[in-house]
């Protein structure tokens, strides 16, 4: 049976579960009043147990599931239930809770609307198709309006501590990222806290694996429109830099310890030729750049490739063009465009490092002018990461 917090009783007014009402009030009225679904017709129960919250269900089974981006959940139900309340009492617009869209054939979980806006609003607490959250989201966009994805807070999240911390971004989750002046972010609310959960300033270090600063609010401290995450400030910045080298250390660390493959191992294959002790690598070789995550690897292992690919060409960093960057390519390369990118920002870093290729480039610069340096580079960078 599908579940929904909105019915039409009998003198065809509709009937809100807002979270608001007793259960007693609930009971007296389910005495001597009738309800129906306001989209299908069929009759609805007024459900009020002890442990669930209270909500209308289907009798028997219906098409109407269909017309939310997910089937119903307490949880879902319930974040549904307080986002309405936040909106109801932080926005001067118009909120209805699961309106049905004739022109589109959907129901969000909520509408936002006046003269001049309307905004659907998903609360989404399951794992949907990519293709079914862009299908819904075109509807929209069709008839003029730009949802708003709000995802439920995993438990990962919940357990994550304050502050700068690493976190492991899905491939799902990937697809609520919001794009921001500073950098993309991640924008979650969970029901049992009641809070919203932001996770900023993604740093790419491998594969889905990032630094990021992880914060929260709760409902008093939201504003509508939402809090936009601000810069990083030069003290955090710094801590994203000490641990994105410790993170370095401990790759190289781990390919050299859990090496499988020999001499065919890539990276390792890769220091052998280049005649260069894997742990002896200097810094400048695994730094953070802008792009970065257009390569799966970490950055140590596509920029060691790179180095090798520059001292083929002969030339002065200065002397190479930008179509023999182009030309450029790693295994772990996902994101052409972005690797692309990541690999020019790099060479304009040694640049600005003064990094000479030739037999005496691996003379590194001090631990101390490399920080200095990359911390310059990334304030001037307006977004740490473009996920």
């Amino acid at each position: 049976m599908s579940s929904i917090l909105v019915a039409i009783m009998q003198d065809s007014s509709i009937f809100l579960l807002t979270g608001t009402e007793s259960r007693d009030d609930l009971k007296k009225i389910k005495q001597h009043q009738l309800f129906k679904c306001p989209q299908c017709e069929e009759p609805v129960i007024l459900k009020i147990g002890s442990v669930k919250i209270p909500h209308f269900a289907h009798k028997k089974h219906t098409t109407c599931v269909n017309l939310f981006a997910e089937g119903e959940t307490m949880k879902h139900l319930q974040g549904k239930q307080q986002l309405y309340k936040f909106f109801m009492q932080k926005t001067k617009l118009k909120v209805s809770l699961e309106p049905y869209l004739k022109m589109i054939a959907q129901r969000p979980d909520l509408l936002l609307y006046d003269a001049n806006t309307v905004q659907p609003i998903e609360f989404q607490c399951s794992v949907i198709p990519k293709e079914k959250m862009t299908a819904r989201t075109g509807n929209y966009l069709n008839v003029g309006m730009r949802p708003l994805w709000i995802l439920s807070t995993s438990e990962k999240i919940q357990q994550l501590p304050k502050g700068i911390t690493h976190y492991s971004l899905t491939h799902f989750e990937e697809q609520f990222l919001i794009q921001a002046t500073n950098s993309p972010f991640l924008f979650t609310y969970c029901p049992i806290q009641q809070q919203f959960h932001y996770l900023t300033n993604f740093l790419h270090v491998e594969n889905r694996k990032y630094i990021v600063s992880h914060r929260n609010l709760s409902m008093e401290q939201q504003s509508y429109p939402f809090a936009i995450p601000k810069a990083l400030t030069k003290h955090q910045l710094e801590n994203y830099c000490q641990l994105f080298f410790a993170e370095r250390k401990h790759f190289i660390r781990n390919e050299i310890r859990y090496n499988r493959q020999g001499v065919n191992h890539p990276f390792l294959r890769t220091c052998y030729e280049l005649r260069i002790i894997p742990s002896d690598l200097p810094l400048w070789i695994g730094v953070p750049i802008a792009f970065n995550d257009g390569f799966s690897s970490h950055s140590v292992e596509w920029q060691l490739a790179l180095i090798k690919y520059l001292l083929s060409l002969n030339k002065t960093l200065l002397q190479v063009t930008r179509k023999e960057l182009s030309n450029f390519h790693h295994v772990t390369m996902k994101h052409s465009k972005q690797a692309k990118i990541a690999v020019q920002k790099y060479v304009q870093l040694l640049v600005d490092l003064d990094i000479n290729l030739g037999k005496n480039m691996f003379f590194q610069p001090t631990e101390k002018n490399l920080q200095e340096n990359i911390l310059r580079y990334l304030q001037n960078e307006k977004k740490i990461e473009k996920i």
